[in-house]
């Protein structure tokens, strides 16, 4: 999920287990009946980390993004809840080797080895059909999110920086882009990337997703009452918006109903 991060040194240790354990297979040895204990609750910790790290990116894309990612985070949510219950029955295996449901006699070894083939071919078919699931993040947007501000609560020349950022969204309006990132607006803006997520959180009482699709959704609003023969779909997209789900859902979410029952209301 890191832009511009290489592979390196530190990351190849985590695959070091696997490799020793191929290794020591292939000359004989059984080493997962004697470790098997310890490889379980790493996976679970594993779990742990990968949970921790889907929470910090979906934390740190609302401040960097106007796009909505809740399908795909949730998607990669699934996966893991996948990949734990996998984890749980492996850890019941190695004690119970068979499950009994009334006349029938469950083989667990056979239903982990299964949720894995069905898990792995499912990530292979998730890839193929979206290759880029995800908007890449630089480490100064973790970095930004991260740390909090080193000027604390109050920023200098606040009232005047509002100004600026409300003034320019309103004259040039560049949240019709669809793809407009905090950098872009930033660079647009002259400002600093951290120093306008500050503006936006500090000034604005909100974060950069919900304060860019304010703006949209109050275009949409117009175009809905004013502009009668445009379609809903033609409207979301003249907004900035490329989901009909996502226009939906935030458009509701800032007026409480949908864009046709607004419509039809006015």
């Amino acid at each position: 999920m890191k832009k511009g991060k290489s592979f390196g040194y530190i990351d190849s240790l985590h695959f070091m287990p696997f490799f020793l354990i191929i290794a020591l297979t292939l000359y004989g040895f059984r080493p997962c009946n004697h470790i098997g204990f310890w490889l379980l609750p790493l996976m679970l910790l594993y779990c742990a980390f990968a949970y921790r790290e889907i929470y910090r990116y979906k934390r740190v894309i609302q401040q960097v993004s106007s796009k909505n990612f809740d399908t795909e985070v949730n998607w990669l949510k699934t996966i893991l809840l996948v990949s734990l219950v996998i984890v749980l029955i492996d850890m019941w295996q190695s004690k119970r080797a068979n499950l009994y449901l009334g006349v029938l006699d469950i083989n667990l070894e056979y239903v982990v080895q299964f949720g894995v083939f069905l898990l792995v071919n499912i990530i292979i078919f998730q890839g193929l059909k979206k290759p880029s699931l995800f908007q890449q993040l630089n480490s100064s947007d973790i970095a930004m999110v991260s740390k909090k501000s080193t000027t604390g609560t109050k920023i200098i020349g606040l009232s005047e920086s509002k100004e600026t950022v409300e003034k320019h969204l309103n004259v040039k309006k560049p949240y019709l882009n669809p793809d407009l990132d905090l950098n872009t607006l930033a660079k647009e803006l002259g400002m600093k990337p951290k120093f306008l997520s500050q503006v936006i959180n500090e000034g604005f009482h909100t974060n950069y997703y919900d304060y860019i699709n304010s703006y949209r959704i109050r275009d949409a609003k117009e175009l809905l009452l004013n502009f009668r023969d445009m379609s809903i779909k033609e409207i979301m997209y003249a907004v900035g918006f490329n989901s009909r789900s996502v226009f939906n859902t935030v458009f509701k979410q800032k007026t409480g109903i949908t864009p046709s029952r607004f419509r039809s209301l006015k």
